[in-house]
């Protein structure tokens, strides 16, 4: 189940949020595949609402069998890449320790990225007991070493980034318009034991629904308060700890985790 649900996974990435995905590495152009309506349309349209600010609410489940094993409520809140901000309330079921609630909220304010947790202490299994940050730059670096094999461009996150990972999580899948209705355009997708929907508001092309079926289960969103804002209030992507809380700066020490840029012998000086 957790294995099939890494195609849900890329494509909630892509899909859900202000996607940390980053531009990767030039690679050998292949030919080019036939052309699917259906395909193009979404890739066209979807990694547009990188172009406006906005907000929505999302709902996730998973289940197994019968059973829910995970429930997140997602709320977003975008102005642009460096100004964003994530409440997510999850619940999952622990093998060991049955139901476990957990919160985070996460702040990028155009300088650090902020993280903030009550269990934050858990989380870090003791390194942090309160809000951590660590610098943008350094993130999306990371994050494009992660995602593409190479460093984030300058930009970060683009549309073309946010293309390739909803057309490569689609690959090798039959995907066409079905269902679809005034105000709404419905895709249905199928693949080997994997099967589902993807469904969009016309005029914005926000997430509206999606669901994914496997053998084991299905893993299912819904979306609600979805919302071009115009301008948010003064604040929103302001970061303050809580009164004797003090932030814990990470930029150091991942930092030293990166590999090291190689330097040119030219560069040297003696």
């Amino acid at each position: 189940m957790f294995k099939k649900t890494i195609l849900f996974a890329s494509v909630s990435a892509a899909l859900l949020s202000p996607s940390f995905a980053q531009e990767s590495e030039a690679q050998t152009e292949a030919p080019a595949p036939a052309s699917n309506p259906a395909l193009d349309a979404i890739l066209e349209h979807v990694p547009a609402i990188l172009d406006h600010s906005w907000k929505s609410t999302f709902n996730v489940s998973v289940h197994e069998g019968e059973a829910q094993q995970m429930a997140l409520v997602a709320g977003v809140q975008f102005q642009d890449k460096k100004h964003f901000t994530l409440n997510l309330d999850m619940t999952v079921q622990d093998d060991f320790e049955g139901e476990k609630q957990m919160q985070f909220s996460i702040i990028a304010d155009g300088t650090f990225l902020y993280v903030d947790s009550p269990s934050m202490a858990e989380l870090s299994q003791g390194m942090a007991s309160g809000p951590v940050k660590v610098e943008l730059a350094l993130f999306e670096k990371m994050m494009g070493s992660q995602m593409g094999g190479g460093m984030a461009s300058e930009g970060g996150m683009d549309k073309d980034a946010i293309k390739g990972m909803v057309s490569g999580a689609l690959e090798g899948f039959t995907f066409k318009e079905e269902g679809s209705g005034e105000g709404l355009r419905r895709y249905t997708l199928a693949g080997e034991d994997v099967n589902g929907f993807i469904a969009f508001e016309k005029e914005h092309w926000f997430l509206s629904a999606m669901e994914m079926n496997f053998d084991e289960g299905k893993a299912v969103v819904n979306a609600t308060e979805n919302a071009i804002v115009e301008e948010f209030p003064e604040g929103t992507f302001s970061f303050a700890a809580a009164e004797g809380q003090v932030v814990m700066d990470l930029t150091p020490m991942l930092q030293m985790s990166m590999p090291q840029e190689e330097v040119a012998d030219d560069d040297l000086e003696f």
